[in-house]
C-alpha cells in the first residue's frame, strides 16, 4: 500500500524577474500545502553573494581578504554557512558609528 501525500503539489504563479534590460526569466515555484518551507543553512557562492546584497565577484574579494566566511565542504558541495554571513553582518559598523579603520565595503 502506498502512503498518502500531505497534500497535492501546486503550481504558484509564474513570476518574471528583470536580469538584462529587455530580457526576463521565467521562475516556476512549487509547493506542497502544509509542509513546511525550509531555509537552506549553507548557501551556494551566489546565493550568498545574494544574502548579503553584492555581487558573486565582490563576495569573492570579501573571502579572499578575510571579510566574509571562507566556505565549508560537504562532500563535493562547496557552500557558505548562512549563521556565519549572519555574524559578519552583525560585526558590520553602523553608519555613522565610528569605524575601527578603513571599510571595504566601500569599493
Amino acid at each position: 500500500m502506498r502512503a498518502k501525500r500531505a497534500g497535492p503539489i501546486t503550481k504558484t504563479p509564474i513570476q518574471l524577474m528583470q536580469v538584462e534590460p529587455g530580457e526576463s526569466v521565467k521562475v516556476r515555484a512549487y509547493f506542497s500545502p502544509g509542509r513546511a518551507r525550509v531555509e537552506p543553512r549553507l548557501l551556494r557562492r551566489e546565493d550568498a553573494a545574494s544574502y548579503l546584497g553584492v555581487s558573486a565577484s565582490y563576495f569573492d574579494k570579501l573571502c579572499a581578504k578575510g571579510l566574509a566566511p571562507a566556505a565549508r565542504q560537504l562532500g563535493t558541495v562547496k557552500g557558505w554557512d548562512r549563521f556565519e554571513i549572519d555574524a559578519v553582518i552583525d560585526r558590520l559598523p553602523r553608519d555613522g558609528a565610528p569605524a575601527d579603520g578603513p571599510s571595504d565595503w566601500d569599493e
